[in-house]
């Protein structure tokens, strides 16, 4: 659970997105298979090189 969050602004289109910040429980458990789930491949395979 994020108690924290970023608010990402696009300089040229406005556009605003909020990203939490914060420990995330369900890759503790699940390791490199919930950022595959989410399709964050780059991650995927920082997290299971290690």
């Amino acid at each position: 659970m994020a108690f924290a969050s970023i608010i990402f602004e696009d300089p040229k289109t406005g556009l605003m997105k909020e990203a939490p910040v914060g420990f995330s429980w369900c890759v503790f458990f699940f390791g490199f298979i919930a950022s595959m789930f989410r399709g964050d491949w780059k991650w995927s395979n920082i997290i299971s090189s290690i």
